[in-house]
């Protein structure tokens, strides 16, 4: 089975994002973080993308190249919400589209997602409502935090509504270009042997 992992790009102040949602400050006129912060040994290690509706419009109207183009690229939109069909040179660009009355919600799709055959794990890049829910789901199995040097003074956490007490593991720090730092946490060895009976 596949591992979910969360990647979030955070201020040295603890925010993922400016209370509008706006990111401008971890791209601030690059063509793609990827070239700056260099960290490629995570991104090898996914093969697919699931993001939702907001997330992919946010990507979709930057000018940056995409960083996910060789990947399969999964989109979880409400049914009748509106998203531009340009894959944009994506390998597999595919909506998944949920009605929590009448149908799949979105963690059914993950849960999918998760035993469909591929060389790589799965990098979810959802807003904080859906990092939420996959954490109180208990379907997190990595957290990688990308720390940029900078204060935001306000805005919203990647965790926030979480709500829900948890230990993770360290497993790895690196200091990355331009002054960035990686932290990876995984989900300790016993809570994941649990998960698999």
């Amino acid at each position: 089975m596949k591992d979910l992992k969360l990647l979030a790009f955070v201020s040295i102040d603890g925010y993922s994002s400016r209370l509008n949602g706006d990111m401008d400050w971890v791209f601030n006129g690059l063509k793609s973080p990827l070239e700056v912060y260099d960290f490629t040994s995570f991104f090898n290690s996914i093969d697919r993308v699931v993001m939702n509706r907001m997330q992919y419009l946010t990507l979709h109207f930057q000018d940056y190249i995409w960083p996910i183009r060789d990947k399969e690229c999964f989109v979880l939109t409400g049914k009748g919400s509106p998203v531009p069909m340009s894959n944009r040179g994506l390998l597999r660009f595919e909506l998944l589209t949920s009605d929590d009355d009448h149908g799949k919600n979105a963690l059914q799709y993950v849960r999918e997602l998760r035993t469909q055959p591929g060389q790589g794990d799965i990098w979810v890049m959802g807003d904080y409502r859906l990092t939420a829910s996959l954490l109180q789901h208990d379907l997190i199995d990595e957290i990688n935090i990308l720390r940029l040097p900078i204060t935001l003074g306000n805005g919203i956490s990647f965790l926030t509504g979480f709500g829900t007490e948890r230990s993770w593991q360290l497993s790895q720090v690196s200091e990355l270009a331009a002054g960035a730092v990686l932290t990876r946490y995984r989900r300790p060895v016993a809570a994941a042997s649990q998960k698999a009976e």
